[in-house]
């Protein structure tokens, strides 16, 4: 008899460039096809990486927004889940979490939920939504131990239904330093500039406001730096005009998104993330395996991936001489900086890997099943 792999459906709330999408579509890409058959559906139209979805096999149904709040979900969601016949629904982000729950709930079908954040100040509602779905919840899947215990503390969930499954990214991306030389070109920087990023949306949450600040402070004392901001967002010329006020427009590069990431992180000499809040960053970690040395915010769950002066510093929120003090301490002692960077690398190799968040996954999926 012909094994039939084990059905997974699953439910986010859109598929643009974030976060919680890359790791879902890291995850649904890696699995043991013998075993398991993805299946994503969207919540919106919002799918603008679907085609990596699509290059890795996987089918993708979108069920595009009709009205706000969307109730029409209440009938189309089931007929997908009918049509799919999952053995097993695993959603991500609010939305996602609060649709799969009652749709699978009412199909019969087990429901795992992902959270991605861990200090962020979900609202009043979302957290009375999460406490009264919790006994609809099969197991929940942080990707920190901040944001489990936040999810614990704020009664959405118990002990026993939660544990900690830490993001994996592809290394493969990263080993080609060669480009180096390339993007800095790109970029119209020389030999002696030294060029420190921050890879993040131009977003409130992210707070380029103190990075620009911080890199004003660093650039009066180091004539050489050259200040990096790849992204997009809401914020872009609100940050454009500030970097005018602060005078150090001449040396702040404003790139826009860039689908070349592990080119722009192979071209800098210092990373810096200087978030208000974060779940376990995925651009951190990538930083991490291109080698370099990490300055970033103390919050979330960034302490439990950034080991403070191992593989790099920690720095308290908003506090734009602390990481400009930080960063500088970097650039007066380039043998640590790069030691940081060596030993930021071998961290991800042995605990952050697509392998490990894969056989992780799996084995919960497997957990769940035998106890439905």
């Amino acid at each position: 008899m012909d094994h039939k792999p084990i059905r997974i459906l699953f439910i986010i709330g859109q598929l643009n460039i974030g976060g919680a999408e890359r790791q879902l579509l890291y995850l649904a890409s890696h699995l043991n096809r013998d075993e398991f058959q993805p299946v994503i559906c969207t919540l919106s139209d919002q799918t603008q990486q679907r085609y990596l979805a699509e290059k890795a096999d996987i089918d993708v149904i979108t069920l595009p927004r009709l009205m706000k709040p969307d109730l029409t979900r209440l009938w189309r969601l089931p007929a997908v889940i009918r049509n799919i016949q999952p053995d097993l629904i695993h959603s991500y982000l609010f939305v996602g979490n609060f649709w799969a729950r009652i749709s699978g709930t009412f199909s019969g079908i087990p429901v795992i939920i992902s959270i991605r954040n861990s200090d962020y100040y979900t609202s009043p509602f979302q957290v009375s939504m999460n406490r009264i779905l919790r006994p609809l919840t099969k197991m929940m899947i942080a990707n920190s131990k901040a944001g489990r215990n936040s999810a614990i503390s704020r009664r959405e969930i118990g002990k026993r239904k939660s544990l900690v499954i830490y993001n994996g990214i592809p290394l493969f991306q990263f080993d080609d330093l060669l480009r180096k030389g390339d993007v800095r070109k790109e970029l119209g920087l020389n030999k002696e500039n030294i060029l420190i990023g921050m890879i993040a949306r131009l977003e409130s949450q992210k707070d380029y406001e103190t990075y620009l600040r911080a890199m004003q402070i660093v650039s009066n004392k180091n004539e050489k730096v050259r200040v990096l901001c790849v992204g997009d967002g809401s914020k872009k010329s609100e940050l454009m005009e500030l970097t005018r006020s602060l005078n150090i427009s001449q040396i702040t590069i404003f790139t826009g998104s860039r689908s070349d990431v592990p080119s722009i992180l192979n071209a800098l000499d210092i990373f810096v993330l200087s978030s208000h809040f974060e779940g376990f960053p995925n651009a951190i970690m990538e930083a991490m395996a291109a080698g370099l040395p990490v300055v970033a915010s103390r919050v979330g769950g960034v302490p439990e991936l950034v080991a403070h002066n191992i593989t790099g510093l920690l720095v308290s929120p908003g506090n734009a001489e602390d990481l400009a003090e930080s960063v500088l301490s970097l650039l007066e002692d380039q043998e640590r900086a790069t030691e940081m960077g060596l030993r930021g690398r071998q961290r991800i190799e042995s605990s952050y890997t697509i392998e490990n968040l894969v056989a992780q996954t799996e084995a919960v999926y497997n957990q769940v099943l035998r106890t439905k």
